[in-house]
């Protein structure tokens, strides 16, 4: 009813002075039902958006953490997904709950095979006589997985098959049967399961999506496209099938096509990260840093967190020489991610190109304790000291690039691979010229006057030494090596891998060949050759850590998550004492929302790396997810005491403390913070919050005002200066932030919404509604400003408009719960039977939430209908017996019934017990009637 409505805007009015505005709205949440969080839950579902599903059933959850419906739901959700443990603990959750056993079974049993427990699988999952065909299809399809889990291919093969006959409709058992074809080198086959299953069901989007892949892993690029744009054609708004077309309509070269998928994207997944930052990716390598960065941008307006575009667009920025905004960006991206190599070297150049050597020279000293592998990370980290001035260690990090191997090189070597980053070619080729005549036969010393020579531009000396270095040696890889090296240095890649091909024949065990194939191959786009060469190492050396390392890396590159989760799991498991592999998986599964598992797999190595300070961060942030802010702040309190002069860690510990109410103690951190970074944007919104409770408005707005000086992109600034400026009475100005806001953000609802409040709170209502209305005029689908428009004639007693803009939200989302329950009432007061028909429709999608019940129940009682009226307003009033408007509508069925003592014994609590209800004045007039 109109209640929720009525009572809650004034409220938000009042307080306007005393919040963040725009950050969260008025009342969030409180008015969505159980019903209407599972129904959001299984369209988001079925579109896809498992992100916004897991949230939604989390919504639920908090509320009533005993909803059968909605833990079987998170757990199917997270068995999709690949969370397997946490699926299994939702699932035997809803069993207990009472949902049917036998709907469990299958996803239960993908949330075994996710955890590779592949014996419970077989011994567990069981059918049972009453099983359906398709179940007893699954439940051999999840056999199949797990004898192929446990190397025993041929059986999980022939089970596929089996899952296939027993019900020849159960298109996953197709997918099996063709991964399986694929597995033996049978393209052909696989290809004619899936025609197979499309047979079965041609619309199966899933089905055309991996069609499109078998034929992009067999290098038919156009042969992919017919598919993906088979699969569009009955599900035009999968977004994995539009974002695969667009991939694979680069390497057509239909550029335009892949932009036209990806505008599609937009429109279907509105301000989606992966279509807005699959945009931005493409425009970056087109060299068209200013469009990616614009696109980049759209991502975080809506999404400030997303990781991958915080990157990008810190690349985007370094492109384009806007250091001072490429610097935060990398910041931001670190604080999350701290072992990330190449992104703090990339920080750190930043920060040194802006004159700040000894911030550069900070962030390099974390990252001492990283097993950094990757050659271009160390490279980078090598440039950075150079900027620094710390020669020695550029040396060391830029000879680990080079060589990749644990020799001892004579310090002399280093110098010259140092001065050859540095740019004095002239000193490095005179030093390595001298090492060389010391030790002709030093490999070291031959290497870097090889590169002496490269970088002087004498290829021909550099080769002339290369062939005298192969008389000497014989068969032996290394001249290969060097004469590689040669040929990548005049861009002939082609001509370097075949002289690391005469190498790998050689040596096929070669790790720096076998690296080096890789390298090539990846730079020429040819991932699959790359992961045969580190593949081979990883066979042939038992998973060395850095291969194993480099095959994560490599899927990162191929944006193929669950095969980087692989390869990282694999290393973890390894080596679970190394801390890179277990602080990636640690952030990763935070970053998901999987704190216990990020914890779980990160123990050992915390426990072997205790003051690994990257490791500490990531585990801090888990145990914050986690809500245990106990073990939070051992672990950042441990990291300012390894790193006192390291600002982010005093960042977190203020975030802690902030969040336990410890405001002294997250005063002291803060101060720690800027003491150490004066410019640390997170630390500075945070002193403006501090300021804020403490009432010292003037000192909030000095911080706010230059927060958006020196971040003009953000609106969160002008959003903190209008508070503070609210609250010394200095409107013009607050409603000039505002404005501010709206020129920076004019698609976004937000800023439009807090000016007009802003003029409802200084009695300017008139241009309140006029601000909103002008904006929707532009914007007329947006559902949160028309949601505020309509609000706001409640909340003024302009109910005509009011119901105008309910039906016209009704029109965009004909399911609207507080649409429909508004107009409901609207209408209701004029004429109950006007009402019924959106209160019943409102009741039949929502059936559990109370104030519909209470709506329906009231405008059935003064139709006519009391019997059914009655039932559903006591159903209200059971499940919420404080609300008031619940207790009144019970006091006029008590008066009706002939029982005035205790209708006015009923209304006389609630006047005194609450001052402000929507139908107090109708309380009174009953009151005085009895």
């Amino acid at each position: 009813n109109r209640m929720s409505m009525r009572s809650r805007i004034p409220a938000c009015v009042a307080a306007i002075g005393f919040v963040l505005l725009g950050l969260n709205g008025c009342g969030k949440d409180k008015s969505v039902s159980e019903a209407e969080h599972l129904e959001k839950a299984k369209t988001y579902q079925s579109q896809g958006k498992y992100q916004a599903q897991v949230i939604e059933i989390k919504n639920l959850l908090q509320k009533n953490p005993n909803h059968p419906e909605a833990n079987f739901l998170l757990g199917e959700t997270y068995a999709n997904l690949g969370f397997g443990v946490d699926a299994e603990k939702a699932l035997r959750r809803a069993q207990e709950l009472g949902i049917d056993p036998e709907k469990i079974k299958v996803p239960l049993g993908k949330s075994l095979l996710d955890q590779k427990e592949y014996k419970r699988v077989l011994n567990e999952i069981r059918p049972v006589i009453a099983s359906s065909p398709t179940t007893v299809a699954g439940i051999k399809a999840l056999y199949a997985q797990a004898h192929i889990g446990l190397k025993d291919f041929e059986k999980g093969c022939e089970l596929f098959r089996e899952a296939k006959q027993t019900d020849n409709k159960y298109v996953p058992a197709y997918w099996g049967i063709a991964q399986c074809s694929l597995g033996f080198g049978k393209p052909i086959e696989a290809a004619e399961e899936l025609d197979a299953a499309l047979k079965i069901d041609e619309k199966n989007a899933d089905t055309w999506l991996l069609r499109g892949d078998i034929w992009r892993a067999q290098k038919q690029p156009l042969e992919s496209e017919k598919a993906y744009s088979a699969g569009l054609a009955h599900k035009p708004e999968h977004l994995m099938l539009l974002l695969s077309r667009a991939s694979v309509r680069v390497l057509n070269n239909n550029h335009p096509g892949a932009i036209a998928d990806i505008e599609q994207a937009d429109k279907q997944y509105k301000d989606h990260p992966l279509s807005l930052h699959f945009r931005g990716v493409m425009y970056f390598k087109d060299k068209k840093y200013a469009e990616a960065k614009n696109a980049f941008d759209r991502v975080l307006s809506v999404n400030p967190d997303y990781l991958p575009s915080i990157l990008w667009s810190g690349m985007a920025d370094y492109s384009l020489n806007n250091l001072e905004q490429a610097s935060h960006a990398f910041s931001k991206y670190v604080s999350v991610v701290p072992t990330a190599p190449e992104v703090q070297a990339f920080l750190a150049i930043t920060k040194a190109r802006l004159g700040g050597k000894k911030e550069a020279a900070e962030t390099l000293a974390s990252l001492n304790k990283l097993d950094i592998n990757d050659p271009q990370s160390l490279v980078m980290i090598g440039q950075a000291h150079l900027l620094t001035g710390d020669k020695q260690a550029s040396a060391r990090y830029l000879a680990r690039a080079i060589e990749m191997k644990p020799d001892n090189i004579d310090p002399r070597i280093n110098l010259v691979a140092a001065l050859l980053q540095k740019g004095d070619k002239a000193g490095a080729l005179s030093q390595a010229e001298e090492i060389a005549k010391k030790s002709p036969d030093d490999l070291g010393a031959n290497a870097v006057l090889i590169a002496a020579y490269l970088e002087n531009g004498e290829s021909d000396k550099a080769l002339q030494l290369i062939k005298k270095l192969e008389e000497k040696m014989g068969n032996s890889p290394i001249p290969l090596i060097y004469r590689a090296a040669v040929k990548v240095k005049l861009d002939d890649l082609n001509a370097a891998k075949l002289e690391l091909e005469k190498a790998f024949k050689i040596e096929p065990d070669n790790i720096l060949v076998c690296h080096s194939l890789a390298a090539i191959a990846i730079k020429q786009n040819r991932l699959d050759d790359g992961r045969k060469y580190y593949q081979q190492i990883s066979d042939k050396k038992g998973q060395p850590l850095e291969t194993v390392m480099a095959l994560y890396d490599l899927e990162v590159l191929a944006k193929d998550a669950t095969a980087a989760r692989k390869w990282v799991e694999m290393a973890s498991a390894k080596y679970p004492k190394a801390s890179r592999p277990a602080t990636i998986i640690a952030s990763a599964y935070a970053r998901s929302g999987l704190a216990d598992k990020a914890i779980e797999l990160s123990s050992e190595a915390a426990t072997a790396n205790p003051d690994d300070p990257d490791l500490l961060a990531a585990r801090g942030a888990a145990f914050i997810d986690k809500g245990d802010l106990t073990n939070a702040l051992a672990n950042f309190n441990r990291i300012v005491k390894l790193r006192p002069d390291l600002a982010e860690g005093h960042v977190k510990l203020a975030m802690i403390y902030e969040a336990t109410g410890d405001f002294a103690a997250l005063r002291n951190s803060l101060q720690n913070a800027l003491r150490i970074s004066p410019k640390h944007p997170r630390a500075r919104i945070m002193q403006v919050s501090q300021h804020l409770r403490d009432s010292k408005f003037e000192e909030a707005l000095k911080a706010a005002t230059a927060v958006e000086q020196e971040f003009p992109q953000g609106i969160e600034a002008q959003i903190l200066q209008s508070t503070a400026l609210i609250a010394l009475k200095r409107e013009p100005e607050a409603l000039a932030a505002l404005e501010r806001a709206q020129k920076i953000a004019p698609q976004s609802e937000i800023p439009v919404i807090e000016i007009a409040k802003l003029h409802f709170y200084i009695k300017q209502n008139a241009i309140g509604f006029k601000t909103l209305q002008s904006w929707l005029q532009m914007h007329p689908n947006n559902i949160r400003g028309n949601a505020f428009l309509a609000e706001s004639f409640l909340a003024f007693k302009k109910d005509e408009e009011a119901l105008e803009t309910y039906k016209k939200i009704l029109k965009l989302e004909p399911e609207n719960l507080i649409a429909l329950n508004n107009v409901a009432s609207l209408l209701g007061g004029k004429d109950p039977k006007l009402g019924i028909p959106y209160a019943e429709r409102a009741y039949a999608r929502f059936p559990s939430d109370l104030s519909i019940s209470d709506t329906l129940g009231w405008l059935l009682l003064k139709s006519g209908d009391k019997k059914r009226g009655v039932e559903l307003i006591k159903k209200a009033l059971e499940g919420s017996p404080a609300t008031s408007e619940f207790r009144y509508h019970n006091a006029y069925i008590l008066a009706d019934s002939g029982d005035r003592t205790g209708a006015k014994r009923e209304i006389e609590n609630i006047l005194k017990n609450q001052s402000h209800f929507p139908s107090r004045a109708e309380a009174q007039a009953l009151l005085g009637s009895l």
